[in-house]
């Protein structure tokens, strides 16, 4: 195979991909299904929002996906690894290097500074604090707040918290970006100033992103749209929302 067929063959590859994929929490004798025989793939590049109702498994997919938590049942792989063979060594490894994750709270320590809760993902894979804080300052300013490095998240507002949470979950520059609810706990003027930086940033550093969003509006401005309910998964036109 030439050189020019391989980065061919790779562009198209498809950075997520699931098959048969469920979920089953128990309580008791009582089982509980989430998740049932979900099959999709994301290719490289993409910006992809998945919709449904609260309750229909948007955050259990995204806890699969970044091997947070274990499928019941099913394979899923997420850049280029798969996910169902791993130790819990390994998968903590991979969410490290290859996974960032933005939640709906930003879930910042209030000890430490702006820089210093960026820095986290260098620090705990070993990197020294004299590399990583510069790095975290460096994302600080891809997301317009150099100027609050030293400030901790108490001294920040709910839209700078987020995106410092942005900036920590891109400082490894991570091959995958998922989101829980990023811009739920916001208001609407701050909502608006994440998801723009968002898909700012998913296209500079050509970022796969998965983003799960009760927020059609933003939904219809993803490439796809991905819908949870009942269950199973289906594709939807975003202009259908």
């Amino acid at each position: 195979m030439s050189e020019m067929s391989e980065k061919s063959e790779l562009s198209d590859a498809a950075v997520i991909r699931t098959s048969g994929l469920c979920k089953v929490f128990r309580s008791g004798a009582a089982a509980l299904p989430v998740l049932e025989a979900v099959a999709f793939s994301i290719q490289r590049g993409e910006m992809v929002a998945l919709v449904g109702e609260s309750g229909s498994g948007k955050s259990t997919l995204l806890y699969l996906l970044s091997s947070l938590d274990r499928a019941t049942a099913g394979n899923v792989t997420c850049a280029g690894r798969d996910l169902t063979a791993m130790s819990d060594a390994e998968a903590s490894d991979f969410r490290n290097r290859s996974i960032g994750f933005v939640w709906q709270f930003h879930h910042l320590l209030p000890e430490f500074t702006a820089a210093e809760n960026v820095a986290m993902p260098l620090l705990a894979r070993g990197v020294a604090a004299a590399e990583a804080l510069p790095t975290a300052v460096d994302w600080l300013r891809e997301v317009g707040l150099e100027a609050r490095a030293q400030h901790r998240s108490g001294e920040l507002s709910g839209g700078e918290q987020q995106r410092v949470a942005l900036a920590r979950a891109l400082v490894a520059r991570p091959a995958v970006l998922l989101a829980d609810e990023p811009t739920g706990n916001l208001d609407a003027r701050n909502a608006e100033a994440v998801f723009t930086l968002m898909n700012r940033l998913h296209r500079d550093f050509s970022l796969t992103s998965l983003i799960a969003t009760h927020n059609l509006d933003f939904a219809r401005r993803c490439s796809r749209v991905l819908k949870l309910g009942s269950g199973g998964l289906q594709e939807v036109a975003p202009q259908s929302l």
